[in-house]
């Protein structure tokens, strides 16, 4: 039987030995690597899938979508990086149909009143409610390159609650 003493001398054993294997693995960048190029841009699109400029209720789910270009990468051996280079170990993608989970969603005026639906989505796409009726502005920043974010339009979203009218303003 082991006693008190000698379990925590293993406990921290294993718990050093997964540390050095980690640092063992972190032996720097892949032989390729992916920068953006001279010549580098990011666009991103969105929208909603109820139009451009929907109306919906209080609590009604509202899908977002958001479509993105960005390069053109440059492949260069990873032993060429300089230090704090931002850097790919695969080809990112040139373009991408749908990213909406992958990008910043900002609300204005009031973002505690906007809830995302965070969990995953094989489509891609981000889902928003509101709780509170109001005019809310959406916009996405997409930071894929390192060098400066892209953002795009603003949407406008009329949030009304069940007693209003549907009619758009």
């Amino acid at each position: 039987m082991l006693d008190h003493s000698t379990s925590i001398h293993q406990t921290r054993v294993r718990v050093l030995c997964a540390f050095l294997s980690t640092l063992g693995c972190s032996g720097g960048p892949p032989v390729v690597v992916y920068l953006p190029g001279e010549e580098f841009q990011e666009t991103l699109w969105i929208s909603t899938g109820a139009g451009v400029s929907p109306v919906i209720q209080v609590n009604e789910p509202l899908t977002l979508h958001a479509r993105r270009i960005a390069g053109p990468w440059v492949e260069i051996p990873g032993i060429e990086l300089e230090a704090g280079q931002c850097w790919w170990g695969a080809a990112p993608p040139e373009s991408e149909p749908e990213v909406a989970d992958n990008v910043r969603w900002l609300v204005d005026p009031d973002s505690a009143a906007a809830v995302f639906n965070v969990q995953f989505r094989s489509d891609h796409t981000r889902e928003v409610r509101f709780s509170k009726p109001g005019i809310y502005h959406l916009t996405a920043y997409s930071n894929v390159s390192c060098i400066a974010p892209a953002s795009v339009d603003t949407l406008t979203v009329r949030v009304i609650d069940h007693k209003q009218p549907r009619t758009a303003s």
